[in-house]
């Protein structure tokens, strides 16, 4: 009993130690995030995500939203749907790859998918619900962000996605766009421009990772290089970027819910061992 309580006492220890470190790094974390705002007033916020590719797409001669790129796949962007209408209790369904690619070309091209979903010329899908089901790999071809403030040749022009789009925990991988298209602020990542359409009706992004393989294991291979030299704390969505840490301090809902190393939290959490087998991790 005595050992148990000192572990208890320890645990509890450690666990007011980390929510402290956690707590002075969340600002900074949340800075590297590659999220930058502007606001533009009126309640009116545009959401970009500035990350440029590490590497090349495997076909480096087309977007996922060129004619070229469908008709390879046999797919007619004029003749294509999505599953549901919409509505926030029936919305549009991302499933594929080619899903999401229909939404960012149908605001490129001025097609939405329905006539009434375009508020004015700039807003697209104001108050329009879409929601992701499944993860999504876009390293084929390089990537058109969804809504615009600037053409492929430099055109200055906004159309801005200003739907509700919910990623319901799924990540989107390989997001390739060149460096230095645009403006070179506004138009890199899996979305570009994003504004409400009044200070009452918010465009709303949730609930989905955006993640550079490439990227994630060469910070990865750094992490790694540092241990036995410094103390890193990191935060992060996949656990094979956490594999080979010295202790894991598993989250939910916004507290800590269980500590260990990646082989006792496998073999003791049932939750993290879930997440291991669903990401596939040899």
């Amino acid at each position: 009993m005595k050992k148990s309580a000192n572990f208890s006492a320890e645990k509890g220890r450690r666990l007011k130690i980390f929510a402290t470190i956690f707590a002075a790094i969340f600002a900074l974390i949340a800075l590297a995030t590659g999220l930058a705002l502007k606001n533009y007033g009126g309640g009116r916020t545009d959401l970009t995500q500035t990350t440029a590719a590490a590497t090349a797409p495997t076909d480096t001669s087309k977007y996922w939203t060129d004619e070229a790129a469908w008709s390879a796949a046999g797919k007619d962007f004029n003749n294509y749907t999505l599953s549901g209408s919409g509505g926030q209790d029936d919305p549009y369904l991302i499933q594929s790859e080619w899903d999401l690619a229909y939404l960012s070309w149908t605001i490129y091209t001025k097609n939405p998918i329905q006539a009434n979903h375009v508020s004015s010329s700039w807003y697209y899908y104001s108050g329009i619900y879409f929601e992701q089901t499944a993860d999504l790999d876009l390293s084929a071809y390089y990537w058109q962000p969804i809504g615009i403030q600037f053409l492929r040749d430099g055109t200055n022009i906004v159309r801005y996605f200003s739907g509700n789009y919910n990623g319901d925990g799924h990540v989107v991988s390989g997001v390739f766009t060149p460096a230095g298209e645009g403006d070179g602020y506004s138009h890199q990542g899996l979305f570009g421009g994003v504004s409400g359409f009044s200070s009452t009706n918010f465009a709303t992004i949730s609930n989905v990772g955006v993640i550079d393989n490439f990227a994630q294991e060469e910070v990865k291979k750094s992490i790694d290089g540092l241990k036995g030299k410094s103390t890193v704390v990191i935060v992060a969505h996949r656990l094979s970027t956490i594999r080979n840490v010295d202790q894991i301090f598993f989250l939910e809902n916004g507290k800590i819910e269980d500590i260990g190393t990646f082989d006792e939290l496998f073999e003791n959490n049932a939750k993290f061992k879930n997440m291991f087998y669903a990401e596939n991790l040899n």
